[in-house]
């Protein structure tokens, strides 16, 4: 046994040395003799009973044991370790001044266990942590995650708070997935992880895909239409409109509603609501309008005027430009907001460049002096960064969804879109909603 046990440590890796120089160092060690009585064979799965070359099993030699540890971060109070082969994290409340004992133990009960696993409490291979003064975040490597705790824990053995990645293994390589993590930074507001074995640097900001809406209001026929302008909310569907004088975040119900006309309009399809500071507009497809009251109606007011458009879609208005989509009629309707009246007629953009016809598009609005124009037909959105351009004919300077204007099919990926059927930039975000096949609503971000 002792003969087995001296093959195996000589086999171990050593520092270089002379390879014609021969060095013996005699140890002065005491251990029971193994009596090498062993009978029957081995079984699938079973534990090892003995381990050499360690400490032991799940044991890390204490707090002062560290085993190749990788990372070190502070919060300017604190100092922290990712003590990497112990898979924990270890934590001084303030920086030691000497050999100083830590005084807690993340990723493990005591500071004695070094056993890794999956779970919250739990770590496999931490190489690096970080703090931006408040969170502690931890890359646990060979989980593909990282670990976040939202303020400093304050007991050994503490769960994260959040986990960023994990979820079991890749199928191949994911550029936009955990994978293997070696760094992790955050500045308070965002995250950064280099993800080594996808080749790649993934950033969070404080927002997460997937979340759940705070409030869902639950309408009959459901609104075709929503306008905002300031706190003022309305949606529009079918033969109804709702009008909210304040943004309702607590859930309260609209302060105005109109079922089947105004005045002397009656609703026969709404599909879509605007408002601005001089007027409040309905676009009614079968009837081929746009009504155009001045403010939000009240009471039986009649419109300031009428506007006629073939197959109206959603009406949009920032203000300056007042903008009409016409679904499979291929024309966009602009005008200016300051010469509406009764005589006013629209100015037509017809398709994204020469010879270029748009195929259904639902949502064309103008914001911040830029034009957007969404392609349900195929699938993509054209921006142009000035209205007068696409007034002038232009090619947009932008298209999402595709990777040109040659593009056409339809996809759920990251840079594709599959019927983007509604749109809105909000001087921030644009933001793009997908109907009847994803159903997905997507943020991009300019400058990206």
């Amino acid at each position: 046994m002792r003969r087995i046990a001296l093959l195996l440590l000589l086999a171990l890796p050593a520092a270089a040395q002379d390879p014609r120089e021969i060095t013996v160092e005699k140890i002065d060690s005491t251990y029971p003799a193994a009596e090498g009585k062993t009978s029957g064979f081995f079984r699938t799965g079973q534990p090892a009973d003995l381990a050499l070359s360690s400490m032991g099993f799940n044991e890390a030699g204490g707090p002062l044991l560290f085993n190749h540890p990788a990372g070190i971060a502070t919060d300017g109070t604190r100092l922290f370790l990712a003590d990497t082969y112990n898979n924990r994290v270890l934590i001084w409340s303030k920086l030691p001044a000497g050999n100083e004992p830590p005084d807690l133990v993340l990723g493990q009960k005591d500071f004695h266990g070094n056993a890794s696993g999956d779970g919250r409490d739990r770590m496999n291979f931490p190489i690096t942590c970080a703090s931006d003064g408040t969170r502690l975040l931890v890359a646990d490597t060979n989980n593909d995650r990282i670990l976040i705790w939202n303020e400093a824990p304050k007991s050994n053995g503490a769960p994260a708070d959040l986990v960023l990645g994990g979820g079991g293994p890749a199928r191949g390589l994911q550029h936009d997935r955990v994978m293997w993590p070696w760094g992790v930074w955050s500045d308070g507001t965002r995250v950064a992880v280099s993800s080594t074995r996808a080749g790649s640097v993934l950033v969070w900001i404080p927002d997460a895909s997937a979340a759940h809406p705070d409030l869902v209001y639950r309408l009959d026929g459901g609104p075709m239409g929503i306008g905002l302008h300031g706190d003022t909310l309305a949606l529009a569907g079918r033969t109804t409109v709702l009008v909210w004088d304040k943004l309702p975040l607590d859930g309260n119900l609209p302060d105005r509603r109109f079922d089947r006309g105004i005045g002397s309009v009656e609703f026969q399809e709404l599909r879509g609501v605007a408002v601005d500071d001089r007027y409040f507009y309905l676009s009614d497809g079968r009837a081929g309008r746009v009504y155009v009251w001045k403010g939000v109606p009240s009471g039986d007011e009649a419109p300031f005027c009428e506007l006629e458009v073939e197959n109206p879609w959603r009406v949009t208005s920032d203000g300056q430009w007042l903008v009409v989509g016409t679904g499979d009629k291929q024309v966009v309707h602009v005008w200016e907001v300051a010469s509406l009246g009764p005589a006013a007629r629209s100015r037509r953009v017809t398709g994204p460049g020469a010879g270029q016809r748009f195929n259904w598009v639902q949502t064309a609005f103008a914001s911040c002096r830029h034009l957007f124009v969404a392609e349900c037909g195929m699938h993509r959105v054209h921006c142009w960064e000035r209205v007068e351009d696409a007034l002038a004919g232009k090619a947009p300077d932008a298209v999402l969804g595709q990777a040109g204007l040659a593009g056409i099919t339809a996809a759920t990926a990251r840079d594709r879109l599959f019927n983007p059927a509604t749109a809105w930039f909000d001087g921030t975000w644009l933001w793009v909603g997908e109907t009847k096949f994803s159903e997905r609503l997507l943020r991009f971000s300019p400058g990206k």
